[in-house]
């Protein structure tokens, strides 16, 4: 991978001289995916599998513990 980045979906290198930091891209609709790191992630079942829960209170977790655990890995966009 390109120096600074963190070798997952995408990188995007930033322009300092305007404030714009660096572009860390994931593919996380199911879970951050890094394979790089050697750390694993929480894996969610398939958004098909949620979505037959009804349960929407289950399901704005699961997006919200993606968006922590992406941003713990120093993630700045999800293309989920």
């Amino acid at each position: 991978p390109p120096d600074g980045a963190l070798g997952s979906a995408g990188f995007v290198p930033g322009v300092p001289r305007f404030g714009v930091p660096d572009q860390q891209e994931t593919d996380a609709s199911l879970g951050v995916a890094n394979l790089h790191d050697g750390v694993g992630a929480t894996a969610l079942p398939s958004g098909l599998a949620i979505a037959a829960t009804w349960n929407e209170d289950l399901a704005e977790a699961g997006g919200a513990m993606i968006g922590a655990e992406a941003r713990a890995k120093g993630f700045n966009v999800m293309l989920a």
